[in-house]
């Protein structure tokens, strides 16, 4: 029932089409970061700096691994944007603001990856959310207390928005392949099957987490590379002049 009442306001999102998900997504987003802002600085007291010993101490191949993960999920999946950039009302300014929210997202994950460190140390290996175990350990006079309910509503808000840019993306670029005049009579049935999916895809989150680290830095790159790679080239063939039109 979660699953389906959380996709159903995806899909109403999608149904609107992508300026009610950006315009949703502008007040979220910065909530999100100010929340983030607001536990970090409430964690001040419980930073030690010792957590961050010993530094640059890493093999090579292991950091490129966890390099290649952390380009894979979240950094590469900013492809399915490609189905939003032709709908753009100012794409003179695409490239910067691009940029911009890709540099974003970076600083304010590197924040979030450092407060956990230093908060948590050497238990931040066996612990599954550690934003969410950080912010437990937020305690002002005993009465800021339980600040974790604000890491958990980042959670879902953010999640709110990746489900309706990504269910949006996939109506359009099927609706699109199959030369169909709307998108929007995909989008319940594709909601269905992402509902379906997120029951039947996984028995319990260590097999969720398995994937995600594991298969899934392995298997997305053909998707998030490989595909918009192939498409630019055949678009590049397609604008070479005919043989016959040269002569």
């Amino acid at each position: 029932m979660i699953l389906l009442l959380f996709g159903g306001v995806a899909a109403h999102a999608a149904w609107h089409g992508i300026e009610v998900i950006g315009r949703t997504a502008e007040l979220l987003v910065i909530a999100a970061i100010l929340t983030v802002i607001l536990t970090t600085s409430l964690l001040f007291p419980e930073f030690n700096m010792d957590n961050l010993r010993p530094a640059l101490t890493t093999p090579l191949p292991e950091l490129l691994r966890a390099g290649h993960g952390v380009a894979a999920f979240p950094f590469a999946e900013t492809v399915v944007f490609l189905f939003v950039f032709p709908y753009l009302n100012r794409k003179q300014k695409l490239r910067r603001s691009v940029s911009l929210g890709l540099a974003l997202a970076a600083l304010v994950l590197l924040l979030v990856s450092l407060r956990n460190i230093v908060v948590l140390g050497p238990t931040l290996r066996n612990i599954t959310y550690p934003s969410f175990q950080a912010a437990r350990q937020i305690s002002i006079a005993e009465i800021i207390t339980r600040l974790e309910v604000l890491v958990a509503i980042n959670f879902l808000s953010m999640g709110f928005i990746k489900l309706a840019v990504l269910l949006y993306a996939s109506t359009i670029g099927t609706a699109q392949a199959f030369k169909l005049h709307s998108y929007k009579h995909l989008i319940l049935p594709f909601m269905i099957l992402m509902v379906i999916l997120a029951i039947t895809g996984f028995s319990n989150l260590p097999e969720n987490i398995e994937f995600a680290q594991e298969i899934w830095p392995v298997y997305a790159p053909f998707f998030q590379v490989g595909i918009p790679l192939l498409t630019l080239a055949v678009a590049a063939i397609r604008k070479l002049p005919k043989r016959g039109a040269s002569e």
